[in-house]
């Protein structure tokens, strides 16, 4: 299937494979969209975007949070193990979904509901970490005198 998906302002031509990952429950604020794609690669790394295939104006920025902050760390619950079928011989993607304000520096990272992603069954879903202290919007670049973030 063929899918033209703006990007930068200009439509581009993506092929999408029948294996797109599905998200069943859809994303926060977006429940009716369930199939999306993962694009970049190496050279994007660590952000990428998640792109929705049946409204192709829906993208998410997303960023691998490991590798903008170091320690991160998630527990699963077992409803969203269950949910993405994750077992001891599978290791989820986990990625955070990123706030592009008009000023680049302000950008931020929702740490607290993050994307999991099941790669062998191409499943995912926004999970909200319960009990967490995590932010919803944690700074990418934190401000002089801005203690504790």
């Amino acid at each position: 299937m063929t899918t033209t998906v703006p990007r930068n302002g200009r439509p581009s031509t993506t092929t999408v494979e029948p294996e797109e990952i599905l998200f069943p429950a859809g994303v926060l604020g977006f429940e009716g969209l369930t199939r999306y794609i993962l694009v970049g690669n190496e050279s994007t790394h660590p952000a990428m975007a998640l792109q929705s295939v049946e409204d192709t104006w829906v993208a998410f920025t997303l960023v691998d949070p490991v590798a903008i902050f170091g320690h991160y760390v998630i527990e699963l619950s077992a409803e969203d193990r269950r949910c993405l079928q994750i077992t001891d011989d599978v290791e989820p993607l986990v990625f955070c979904i990123l706030s592009v304000p008009e000023d680049p520096e302000d950008m931020t990272a929702n740490l607290l509901a993050p994307i999991v992603i099941n790669p062998k069954a191409r499943l995912g879903k926004q999970v909200i970490l319960e009990g967490s202290s995590y932010s919803v919007r944690q700074p990418l670049f934190p401000k002089p005198g801005d203690a504790g973030r």
